[in-house]
């Protein structure tokens, strides 16, 4: 068991090693969008070269902005905070596996959707797509790479369900409690050398708790580890919902 002192140098040391990893993130998409301008003044004669450098700028500074926008995402829900939603009809069933295929030009063929019948409901499709994404993301980090790391969705009467499994060692219970705090990694995590901001979990719960869902994670060396993200069908405000339900 941890002792109080040590507890304390781990809160202290928190805020630095969050820095330090966002700080390491954040120069890998800009110092490609700096290279990729460098080289683009000196290809203005080749259009394909242009065309493709200006691709990978964009894309750079796409990703350098998901970052900042995780952060204060994650900050909001960590103040106590509901993230602005725009609620929209979504039909789950295409919106996984479009995310997936995006994943895995990134991270690899590693990935599987299982659906059991057409889901469609009231969602945010840009949430859902960062809940998936940093929940695969996780996945990857700590999977077995001899299995798949498998998403799951599934309607059980007004719920939706979506689970996020990857086979490999399990979460200690007493990482558990702490999982999903902002700036949080696991012991296993710091010991793996790989680098997080320890916001994704955060941000994920956050998703799904402004959609009025919930998060759960159970963790076993049998079964392996499964995140299930449930959510109601139809995430509108109650307001919402009566007031088009009239109107139709």
């Amino acid at each position: 068991m941890k002792t109080s002192v040590q507890q304390l140098r781990e809160e202290r040391d928190l805020p630095e090693q969050f820095v330090a990893a966002l700080s390491h993130d954040l120069r890998t998409p800009l110092a490609a969008a700096k290279i990729g301008a460098q080289v683009l003044g000196k290809k203005s004669n080749e259009p394909e070269a242009v065309r493709r450098l200006a691709s990978l700028i964009s894309d750079c500074v796409d990703r350098a902005d998901q970052m900042i926008g995780d952060l204060l995402d994650a900050n909001r829900v960590s103040a106590g905070g509901k993230l602005a939603l725009r609620i929209e009809p979504c039909v789950l069933n295409d919106l996984a596996p479009h995310t997936v295929e995006e994943l895995k030009t990134l991270l690899g063929d590693h990935f599987i959707v299982r659906a059991s019948a057409s889901i469609e409901g009231w969602w945010s499709a840009t949430a859902l797509s960062r809940i998936l994404e940093n929940l695969c993301n996780n996945a990857i980090k700590y999977w077995d790479a001899e299995a798949p790391v498998t998403i799951s969705l599934s309607l059980e009467g007004e719920v939706v369900q979506m689970a996020v499994h990857n086979e490999g060692p399990p979460i200690p219970p007493a990482d558990v409690a702490t999982l999903f705090e902002q700036h949080r990694r696991t012991a296993g995590a710091r010991a793996s050398g790989k680098p997080g901001w320890g916001l994704g979990l955060a941000l994920v719960r956050g998703l799904a708790e402004s959609h009025r869902g919930s998060v759960r994670m159970p963790s076993t060396a049998e079964e392996g580890t499964t995140f299930w993200v449930s959510l109601p069908r139809d995430a509108r405000p109650p307001t919402d919902q009566v007031r088009i339900y009239v109107q139709s």
